[in-house]
């Protein structure tokens, strides 16, 4: 049998996707806890607590000075809110980028040592 008889580089090229896939998923799984959660496309924090914006009570002046201060308390909390939420997620994005450039590594080396055996084979069965 000859090599070239059969489409090794769509076999490479789909068992490429597939280790990319799996190794993808499990880092994923196996960092649940450190990163923030995407879901349908929008990314949430799971570490920054999000402040509650408070409404202005206008029912009387003593119940909109009691809201002023409240919402007061609220803006004072935003910025370390914005803070937490722009660090956790150039974490996620830094670690995101990490693992996929180890993955494409792993991957290149992969179809490399493929490439390599089907060269072999291709020189051995002559």
């Amino acid at each position: 049998m000859k090599l070239e008889k059969y489409h090794h580089k769509t076999l490479i090229n789909n068992f490429c996707k597939l280790i990319a896939i799996v190794a993808i998923a499990a880092y994923s799984m196996s960092n649940l806890t450190e990163a923030g959660t995407l879901t349908e496309g929008n990314w949430s924090s799971i570490k920054c607590g999000k402040p509650i914006a408070p409404t202005l009570n206008l029912t009387d002046e003593d119940a909109y000075n009691d809201s002023v201060l409240a919402v007061n308390a609220y803006r004072q909390k935003i910025k370390p809110y914005l803070d937490c939420i722009v660090d956790e997620a150039n974490a996620d994005i830094q670690a995101i980028n990490n693992q996929v450039k180890k993955e494409q590594l792993a991957i290149q080396e992969a179809n490399n040592k493929i490439s390599e055996d089907a060269k072999s084979a291709g020189e051995k069965f002559k």
